[in-house]
């Protein structure tokens, strides 16, 4: 009886306790579509690019829609390449918005305005404004949570949206393209903390179960002495 109570317990507890961050790593690769002609021949139709994030599941949702996910600065280092010029460059601190609702459903990767900052060389003169990269679901998000799994085919074909921008004199220049692939790697790691708060809570729980194991148990011999008196 004191083996099954302790065991029922501790499962109870450990069940309890906090899930563990998951971190995720994303790479997409797409295919520009339309370009600005500022911005050629560095970025044109036709070249091929990759762009490369990761983030942590334990990221703080700032809406408080249950619909609506926003993860300010969540993406600590967001790298964009073409890979026919070789142009490349970085984003710190780029963000991850999830709208689960039936309307609308999509996830987007972007470049939040005044969080973070970018750095990417000029193009024939204008400067770094914005990335950012949506896919629209074909069946709506279970959930406004961070994603641990994207599968290309649960996109709409038409809706797999990339877009670059650089700025020139308040003018805006484009580079927008069509994200043709995405892979997801993810582990979920324990730090030490997490493994040591697991462990105690478990022999807290273990600790907890037996006294009230041996204080039942002395009950019941206490019952039958007096029954038996």
């Amino acid at each position: 009886m004191l083996n099954r109570y302790a065991s029922l317990l501790a499962v109870t507890c450990l069940i309890s306790t906090p899930a563990i961050a998951i971190p995720v790593n994303i790479e997409m690769l797409g295919e520009f579509t339309s370009v600005s002609d500022d911005l050629k021949p560095v970025l044109d139709v036709g070249h091929t690019f990759r762009m490369t994030f990761g983030y942590d599941t334990d990221a703080t949702d700032s809406n408080a829609d249950p619909e609506m996910g926003d993860y300010r600065a969540s993406i600590g280092t967001l790298t964009f390449t073409d890979l026919v010029s070789g142009y490349s460059g970085t984003y710190e601190d780029a963000s991850i918005w999830v709208n689960s609702t039936l309307e609308s459903s999509h996830v987007q990767f972007y470049s939040a305005t005044g969080i973070g900052g970018g750095i990417f060389p000029t193009i024939n003169g204008t400067d770094f404004w914005g990335i950012h990269s949506a896919l629209f679901t074909v069946n709506p998000l279970s959930s406004d949570s961070m994603p641990t799994d994207l599968n290309i085919e649960d996109f709409r074909p038409w809706a797999r949206v990339f877009a670059m921008h650089f700025e020139e004199n308040n003018n805006i220049r484009s580079a927008t393209g069509t994200i043709t692939s995405v892979s997801v790697n993810r582990t979920s790691v324990p730090d030490s903390s997490s493994t040591l708060l697991l462990l105690s809570t478990a022999l807290s729980c273990l600790s907890v179960a037996a006294r009230r194991g041996r204080s039942s148990l002395s009950t019941q011999r206490i019952a039958r002495a007096e029954s038996a008196a």
